[in-house]
């Protein structure tokens, strides 16, 4: 069954995680601080609705985890390899992140780069989705749980990834920490898919709750200076990440705005319904598109930009990620997915 709640929320992460990597200014009013708390962080949305389409299309139609991986493989690793080729030979040539292994061993290096995901800005999330989809027979087990133990398991694993952190960049494969920081997210999209019918009531009956809520847990980041997700080694102690939880709340909130949204037939409702619906169908190749036009501009020109002018370049990012998608799509037809992954 098709959701289209879902799909505008699609498209609305896709926005977070393109405009979270231009904003890079420095933030001295509080406006400049919301901004930059409510934008950073948009993969923690784009994990919860790859939890919610994981049980909501792969369990529910029987899951066949051989066919599934089969899947995943077309789909996600062989477009993420065509993509990230002549990143990965840039990132190579520049070896800016480890000299001792570069100087040692350039194939070693080579690898550690592909596997770690880190060769353009976002890739990252490609090796650490894979070990998701590795992982899918422990999170058909949740999905066997009473209730009550999903529910402590969400909350417990919500706690962990608030101490244990997102991994800093480097060489190391450190999917396994993002696996873990991740993971209350997967399964709450994979609880809420579960419990949608019961979830539509109470998310829709409780927005302005919501909102409110959204907005402590804004305060409090404004408040810490935390505005967005921490990073750092796994095993080191650096305090308590306050983004997560705010990533929690704004998907609830904004569950129950699209779920609103469903309903909405006028001009304005249409056409936010009609943008999101295609930036979610391009979403993948939007994604694998924008880290290039991040290494082409935006390292070279974001110092001295201020807010409205890095939205901007955001916003023209996306729009011209958008276009070259569906040009390879034009062209391409249902081919273009295992070149872009749309």
């Amino acid at each position: 069954m098709y959701l289209d709640y879902i799909n505008y929320f699609r498209g609305f992460a896709i926005l977070l995680v393109v405009l979270g990597h231009f904003l890079y200014f420095p933030e001295s009013t509080v406006t400049e601080k919301l901004i930059k708390a409510i934008i950073k962080g948009g993969t923690s949305p784009f994990v919860f609705i790859s939890g919610f389409l994981f049980h909501h299309i792969f369990y529910r139609r029987g899951f066949d985890y051989k066919k599934f991986m089969k899947n995943k493989l077309k789909n996600v690793l062989l477009p993420y390899t065509i993509v990230v080729i002549p990143g990965l030979i840039y990132a190579v040539h520049q070896h800016q992140l480890d000299l001792f292994i570069y100087e040692k061993n350039k194939i070693l290096y080579t690898l550690l780069y592909y596997l770690s995901g880190n060769a353009l800005t976002a890739t990252w999330y490609i090796p650490f989705a894979m070990l998701l989809f590795i992982a899918s027979p422990i999170f058909i087990k949740f999905i066997e749980l009473e209730d009550r133990r999903q529910r402590i398991i969400i909350f417990l694993l919500l706690i962990i990834s608030m101490i244990i952190q997102r991994p800093i960049r480097d060489l190391t494969i450190n999917i396994f920490q993002a696996f873990i920081y991740f993971s209350p997210f997967y399964c709450l999209g994979i609880y809420i898919s579960m419990n949608k019918e019961r979830a539509r009531d109470i998310l829709e009956k409780n927005i302005l709750y919501l909102g409110i809520l959204w907005g402590i847990t804004l305060a409090l980041q404004v408040r810490y200076n935390i505005l967005e997700t921490m990073q750092k080694s796994i095993f080191e102690i650096k305090g308590i990440d306050l983004v997560a939880p705010e990533k929690f709340f704004i998907c609830f909130f904004f569950l129950g705005v699209f779920m609103k949204l469903e309903k909405v037939e006028n001009s304005l409702g249409k056409m936010i319904k009609k943008s999101l619906s295609i930036l979610a169908d391009c979403s993948f190749g939007i994604f694998f598109i924008h880290n290039y036009f991040i290494l082409m501009f935006w390292e070279r020109y974001h110092n001295g930009m201020d807010m409205l002018e890095s939205l901007g370049l955001g916003v023209v990012t996306i729009i011209l990620s958008t276009i070259i998608v569906l040009l390879f799509k034009k062209i391409f037809g249902k081919k273009s997915r295992i070149l872009i992954g749309s």
